[in-house]
Order: C-alpha cells, then sequence, then structure tokens
C-alpha cells in the first residue's frame, strides 16, 4: 500500500498486488448532487510544474481504506502518505524532466497492456473490467498513458541514481526478521502453489483474416469515391467506443496509439484517409481530421479479424499435443522455452515461481487444486493479452500450504524483502535530497 513505510514493505511480498498505480485508479464514486456554492475540485499541492489535485488524493485515500485493515491508520495519517506519495511521484518527474531520462513508447504500451492485463484477470474478464470503469479497455489506455510514463520516468530516475542493488547477507536477512519477527507472525501466507506455463495462442485462419481485409478493403474503396465516413464508421465500424461517434478518437498525442496505428495517422494530411493498416486489433481506415502541434485529431473504422471455432481447437489440439510430448518423457521447460507464447515465463523455461491461489483466475486455480505434485494440467481456456486468446497447461511442482512466516520456508521471500528494505533506506535518503531541490507548495 503506502510504499513509504516499513510495514508495507514486508506486507507486499505475502499480500496481493496493488492492481494499478496511477493518480486516477480508484473505483469511480457514485454521482453526488452539487449545491451552489460547492468546490468541483480544489488544488492539494503544487510540485515544479505539476498540480495535484484534491479529488485525486481523495481517491486515492478511497482505494488505500479499501485495502487496510480497520482502524489500522487515523484519516489525517493516510492523508498525509497518500499526498507525500503524489508529491515524491511528482518530484522524481521533475527531476527526470531536468535530468532528460527517457523511455520509449514502447516500453510505455508494454508497461500498460501488462498492468490493464493484471486487472483483467482479477477481474475475470475484459467485460467485467469495462462494465465497472464504465469504458472500453482502449478508453482506459488512453486515460491512463500519461501517468504511467510519468511514473516511468520518474522510477527510471531513481533506478540510475540508485545503481544495481547490493546483494544482502545472510546475516543480513537474519537481522531482518528477527527486527520485524512479531510484525510478520500476524500475517499468514495462503496456500501458495510452485507452477510453470506453457500458453499457446488462438490465431485467426487465413481465410478470417482475409475476409475481414476484403471487407477493409471494400469500405476503403468506398471512401475513395466518395461515400462519408461518419456513416460507413457508423454502420461497420467494430470499435465500439468511437463507432457511436462515426469514428472519432479525438485529439491524441504519440504514444497513445498501438505503433502500426501511430504510423499512419501521424504520416497523414489533413482530410487524407490511410490505406487499410493491420493491428493486433484488427485492420482499420484512419483519416486525420486535424494536426494541433504534436496532437492528431483522428477518426477510424475497425473490421476485426472473426474468432472461429476451427482456431479455437487449433489452439486447443496443438496444446494438448504439447502436453502429450511431455508426459511421454520430453521436457516441459524446453517445449516452455520453444513453444510458449507466454513474455513473462518464456525465457525461464514456463517457471512462474511460488504463485499465492488468489491470483490465479478460479478456472485456473480449480484446474491447479484438482492436480498432483508433478503433474500437468489439462489445457485451460485464458485470456492472454488484451486482445489474444488461447490455452495454458500448468506443471504443478509442488504445494506450499498456509503457514506463518519463517526462515526455513520462506527465506528467499525473506532475502528478497530483506533487499527491498535495505534499498528502501537508500530510496528514503535520495529522497530527502530530492525534495528540497524541486518547488513544493501543499495548499
Amino acid at each position: 500500500m503506502i510504499e513509504s513505510r516499513t510495514y508495507a514493505v514486508f506486507c507486499a511480498v505475502f499480500c496481493c498486488a496493488i492492481l494499478l498505480v496511477g493518480k486516477h485508479a480508484a473505483a469511480q464514486a457514485p454521482v453526488q448532487e452539487i449545491k451552489p456554492g460547492t468546490t468541483i475540485d480544489g488544488i492539494a499541492a503544487i510540485v515544479g510544474k505539476e498540480i495535484i489535485l484534491e479529488s485525486d488524493v481523495m481517491a486515492a485515500e478511497a482505494m488505500e481504506r479499501s485495502q487496510m485493515a480497520p482502524g489500522s491508520m487515523t484519516d489525517s495519517a493516510l492523508h498525509a502518505a497518500v499526498l507525500r506519495n503524489f508529491i515524491d511521484q511528482d518530484v522524481l518527474y521533475a527531476k527526470a524532466i531536468e535530468d532528460s531520462v527517457e523511455v520509449t513508447d514502447d516500453e510505455v504500451s508494454q508497461q500498460l497492456d501488462y498492468r490493464i492485463q493484471t486487472i483483467v484477470s482479477q477481474y475475470g474478464s475484459e467485460q467485467r473490467l469495462e462494465s465497472v470503469y464504465g469504458k472500453t479497455i482502449s478508453e482506459l489506455k488512453r486515460e491512463f498513458r500519461d501517468e504511467m510514463k510519468k511514473k516511468m520516468l520518474g522510477d527510471q530516475w531513481l533506478r540510475q541514481k540508485i545503481g544495481d542493488p547490493q546483494r544482502v547477507t545472510s546475516q543480513d536477512v537474519e537481522d531482518f526478521y528477527n527486527m520485524y519477527k512479531d510484525s510478520l507472525a500476524l500475517q499468514t501466507i495462503p496456500d501458495e502453489y510452485d507452477l510453470a506455463d506453457i500458453a499457446i495462442a488462438q490465431t485467426p485462419s487465413t481465410a478470417a483474416k482475409d475476409s475481414a481485409r476484403s471487407l477493409a478493403e471494400r469500405l476503403h474503396d468506398s471512401l475513395i469515391h466518395g461515400a462519408p465516413f461518419g456513416l460507413l464508421a457508423k454502420r461497420y465500424s467494430q470499435d465500439s467506443g468511437s463507432a457511436v461517434d462515426s469514428g472519432d478518437l479525438g485529439f491524441q498525442k504519440r504514444g497513445i496509439f498501438v505503433k502500426e496505428f501511430e504510423q499512419a495517422a501521424f504520416g497523414l494530411k489533413e482530410g487524407q484517409i490511410s490505406n487499410v493498416v493491420e493491428t493486433e486489433f484488427g485492420f482499420h481506415i484512419i483519416q486525420l481530421l486535424e494536426r494541433r502541434g504534436d496532437e492528431v485529431h483522428v477518426r477510424h473504422i475497425l473490421i476485426r479479424i472473426p474468432k472461429t471455432q476451427a482456431d479455437v481447437q487449433s489452439a486447443l489440439d496443438t496444446i494438448r499435443a504439447i502436453r502429450d510430448s511431455i508426459i511421454h518423457g520430453a521436457s516441459f521447460a524446453d517445449l516452455a522455452s520453444r513453444r510458449s507464447v507466454d513474455p513473462l515465463t518464456k525465457a525461464f523455461g514456463g517457471d512462474m515461481g511460488h504463485v499465492v491461489g488468489s491470483s490465479l483466475s478460479a478456472e485456473i486455480l480449480d484446474s491447479v487444486k484438482n492436480t498432483k505434485p508433478g503433474e500437468i494440467t489439462h489445457p485451460v481456456r485464458a485470456q492472454l493479452s488484451a486482445t489474444l486468446w488461447g490455452y495454458k497447461i500448468f506443471l504443478l511442482k509442488k504445494i506450499i500450504p498456509s503457514h506463518k512466516p519463517n526462515l526455513q520456508q520462506d527465506y528467499s521471500q525473506l532475502e528478497s524483502l530483506a533487499t527491498q528494505f535495505a534499498q528502501q533506506k537508500q530510496i528514503e535518503r535520495i529522497m530527502e535530497e530530492v525534495r528540497k531541490q524541486v518547488f513544493c507548495k501543499i495548499e
């Protein structure tokens, strides 16, 4: 939760991760009647050139409070801690800009995709997430992108100042454990599963892809011959978030769209219509309405590639064949390295490490629970990315039953925790110094 607190440093290892970091990541509050004379919003603080709004602080406080034990922190202490986090993030961002730190648009996209996918896995589906937030995945990405980039720039600056983390000794780990033994005794580590996975994606057939491209080409031809773009977007576009607005995506900066879409959009002249552009979402036709500095106002028509039962069956047949090969003696790690499409585990032979059951979807957890250590689950349907579905199989290496933290069973986690603790003290020293270097005014 509050990163600056020592208690949270070790609790983070044993508790579920916060789903999304950002000033606007709190759940939407119910709409209330606004009376005459009511202040709509206020400024909580000014840091460098950045303004921190009261509404953002209040929303973050509500999110933190929802994840804390009742009575664990007073309202004033929580407010101070949350506001300090906001200020520190903007202080780091100011230093990153001052020192010309950079992150690429691809890095921002990858991190944003990972964070969104983490939330999707917790909510169970994209549809459920969109329902809760009242926005499409694309809209959520556009809303959170600037905050994600600012945070990544600040984190990058801080990493450069910290340098390579120093490895703690076994004595350091033991000292850390003894120092927080009483607090750790209040924690219970839930059942964990030592897992490895292999993921196979459901890819569209050539026929389905050709059909979608053909429709996009016909629409493009109609537009070139004078058909109204807005009307065709409303009638044919499969981007539900923009189709109702004639495909209008509004003004957007670089880095908001996926690479192929962005290259096409920023390469157009005002009024010009692009050729058919293929992205991970399908086939697009883009029109540039207006350019304003480094922003473009575009609209588009999206034709998605239909998912067929044959595609689903092909992915299922592939993962079943891989499972059979492993059962008959093939190496799980070798096949994971060569065949899996899971970017987080592929390079490690599919190894996922110790996974808390609550972090898995209900279907995957049920499959794992019905598997004995050393065995492989049957294929489980899984969402692999924001736009990609497929199947996974899991190797259950062992089960670690629920227990109180101890040096024998949890040494690796405690070692990681002690390292984080040492690094946190280093971060606090750096932050004390840089807070003096950036203008800050708390309203």
